[in-house]
């Protein structure tokens, strides 16, 4: 079971309705309300995780371009430690 996490805003009359997913049906929670004042809720869909840095640069450094860089940079590191 997973932490749950949303913002809301109440009804003019102090109402709130919130629908569980059914794994929390019959289940003991503990309701914590914070009020936000100034903080301003994240825009990112926090049920979507964030974009690995691998993904962000797909296709721009290829396999084989990496493999090279791997092996340029392990050579370097061995002739500067035999320096």
């Amino acid at each position: 079971m997973n932490a749950l996490r949303t913002f809301a805003t109440p009804s003019p009359e102090g109402l709130l309705t919130i629908q569980l997913p059914e794994e929390y049906h019959r289940q003991s929670l503990e309701i914590i309300v914070l009020p936000l004042g100034d903080y301003v809720p994240p825009t990112q869909d926090l049920a979507t995780p964030p974009t690995k840095l691998s993904d962000k640069y797909r296709g721009i450094f290829t396999k084989e371009n990496a493999k090279s860089f791997n092996e340029h940079t392990q050579r370097m590191r061995r002739f500067t430690a035999t320096r």
